[in-house]
């Protein structure tokens, strides 16, 4: 069983060509593949587009950017991209926001399903993100293009709308933030 000390590690000597999460006390390497790059940098972009300066923004990332969530099992994952508005990041100590891997929720994520995952396995971490606490996410399927909005309208409530080959997603934890999902599915 990996510890969370033992993830950290390991993910400092790994090269970036890699993506790792640990769960359930097993880490997971999986390669990115180039198609899947592509398109993690056309999300990236547009998010960045939106994040900076954006006065209600703490953090945001890509994909090698990682949270540990508040799970009862430790928890330590990166989404395609993804942000914690200034809200949730203030409640973290500076020393906690210094962490490799803060212990915070994202408020948004995006996952973009590549060739190495199936879509049954998008929509678990899709679950698993919302069960720890996240807004709203878009589950983006390039295979099948289609694409899913998770929105949490309580603790234990998870609710999702999936859209076949839509030109765009709009976000309404992101006020004013809509994905152009043209390159993307």
């Amino acid at each position: 069983m990996a510890s969370p000390r033992d993830f950290v590690a390991l993910s400092q000597t790994t090269p970036n060509c890699y993506r790792m999460n640990l769960s359930g006390g097993k880490i997971e390497i999986m390669p990115v593949h180039h198609e899947t790059g592509r398109k993690e940098l056309i999300l990236g972009s547009q998010i960045h587009a939106w994040c900076h300066n954006n006065p209600l923004v703490g953090e945001y990332g890509g994909a090698t950017t990682g949270w540990t969530l508040p799970t009862e099992v430790v928890e330590m994952r990166c989404a395609d991209a993804s942000v914690v508005l200034m809200t949730r990041w203030n409640n973290l100590t500076n020393d906690e926001k210094a962490e490799a891997y803060p212990a915070v929720a994202p408020n948004f994520v995006i996952e973009l399903r590549s060739v190495n995952d199936t879509a049954e396995r998008v929509h678990e971490k899709m679950l698993m993100w919302m069960n720890a606490g996240v807004e709203e996410g878009f589950s983006l399927d390039p295979f099948d293009q289609k694409a899913r909005i998770y929105r949490t309208l309580s603790r234990n409530r998870v609710t999702w709308t999936e859209y076949q080959n839509p030109p765009n997603l709009r976000s309404n934890v992101l006020n004013g933030f809509v994905l152009n999902l043209q390159g993307i599915i």
